[in-house]
């Protein structure tokens, strides 16, 4: 495990050790919420970076989408086209 993700789980697991005896007076209630908000702002970067990674993701299959939709559009109007019958005759040259 990388050193962050050691350093969240020994927070988390020192916030549920605290949690039982630290509920019982306001001033636990206070600390244990300006500790969750310390952890949640220390973990803001990776969480914006993740945002940003599903934003384009998301971004770039709504440009799939619209690229499918066009050329399935233009490949049935292709299709619906009415035919057209041409007859070509052979030119002839010469004596026959």
């Amino acid at each position: 495990m990388s050193h962050r993700v050691q350093r969240a789980a020994d927070a988390a697991a020192s916030q549920i050790a605290s949690f039982d005896t630290s509920l019982h007076t306001r001033e636990g209630v206070r600390q244990d919420l300006g500790e969750a908000k310390q952890s949640a702002a220390a973990a803001e970067p990776s969480v914006e970076r993740g945002k940003v990674a599903r934003r384009a993701a998301l971004l770039f299959a709504l440009c799939l989408a619209v690229l499918q939709y066009y050329f399935m559009s233009v490949g049935e109007e292709i299709l619906s086209l009415q035919s057209t019958t041409v007859f070509i005759t052979p030119r002839i040259q010469g004596p026959v």
